[in-house]
């Protein structure tokens, strides 16, 4: 079902209905509706674009024929889905051709859990999963993804349908909010690997304000592939990426400096492509001592359309893991 919530917040109209299969979840975003069709045992891809006429841009068997829920990243270029099937995984697919998905890969618990509820964060997969309560998974290498981190909410095991259900990543603070149907609510954050944006960032042109990501795997002890994803900056603009060891909320020349300069830090000075990106390879050495290591991070650019010439990312910390 499809409401206006604009035409009024407490009784909002119907405007439109899809009916051509059962939707048990339904994530819509960027122009498109992901449904889980789960009786059907596929993944709908509804091109909502001309609103309100409803068109299907593919249909997308599942590996476990039990499509629970599905969810995609923040450039609608990856989709992961759950199947909800007795032992059913996690599915990365990539949809950069909606009309035409390609599945990637598929991760399941170890412990054999039925994966229930999956969740897109950055490059991070979080997910319940039942038995098995909660998994965060990197997903930065789609053909790949690695476990990050794990937290078992209760004492059962199998691939049964007791346990964590309910898992919510999208808080602002990194936080992760668990539903057990046995053992009740839990509040979690990963330790490490997960990163977490902070502070106040500052848009420039386009009112895009410059981000920062990871790739090449999660930070972790001897990731010689780690790197940082700048994007969102102007075209070609000169660059200063802040790689420090503790936050700032200091405000000069118009942005706020999310990194301590007063601290010891690294600057990497370069310049955004056509695109307005730049990667930046930070190789984590084979060194033990460096597990459980934080470090902040923030680019700033220049910007004839922000304040002063400049715009900034948020802050951007992430913890090595052993």
């Amino acid at each position: 079902l499809i409401y206006n919530l604009a035409a009024s917040a407490t009784n909002p109209p119907q405007v439109g209905q899809y009916t051509a299969a059962y939707v048990h979840d339904a994530h819509p975003y960027g122009g498109y509706a992901y449904l889980a069709q789960i009786f059907n045992g596929n993944v709908r891809i509804l091109d909502t674009s001309n609103f309100p006429t409803l068109t299907t841009a593919s249909t997308t068997t599942t590996p476990g024929q039990f499509t629970h829920n599905a969810w995609v990243n923040k450039a609608a270029t990856l989709m992961v889905t759950a199947d909800e099937n007795q032992g059913g995984c996690l599915t990365v697919y990539d949809i950069t051709i909606k009309t035409a998905p390609v599945q990637l890969s598929t991760w399941c618990s170890p412990s054999g859990a039925t994966v229930h509820n999956v969740f897109i964060k950055g490059k991070v997969c979080h997910m319940s999963s039942y038995t098995a309560g909660y998994y965060a998974v990197d997903i930065s290498v789609p053909a790949t993804p690695r476990l990050i981190a794990s937290y078992d909410t209760n004492a059962l095991t199998g691939s049964g349908y007791d346990g964590c259900w309910g898992c919510y990543p999208l808080q602002d603070s990194g936080a992760i909010y668990l539903a057990d149907m046995q053992t009740g609510f839990f509040i979690v954050q990963p330790t490490c690997g997960v990163p977490v944006d902070y502070g106040t960032g500052t848009a420039g042109t386009g009112g895009k304000t410059p981000t920062i990501d990871y790739g090449g795997g999660f930070a972790q002890v001897g990731r010689t592939t780690f790197k940082l994803e700048c994007s969102d900056m102007a075209p070609n603009a000169p660059l200063a990426l802040f790689v420090g060891t503790a936050s700032a909320n200091s405000a000069t020349f118009g942005i706020t400096l999310n990194v301590n300069l007063a601290a010891p830090f690294v600057q990497v000075v370069g310049s955004a492509n056509a695109q307005g990106r730049l990667d930046v390879n930070v190789p984590i050495p084979n060194q033990l001592s460096l597990g459980g290591g934080t470090l902040y991070t923030q680019v700033v650019t220049a910007d004839i359309n922000g304040p002063q010439g400049l715009a900034a990312s948020r802050g951007f910390r992430f913890t090595i893991c052993p």
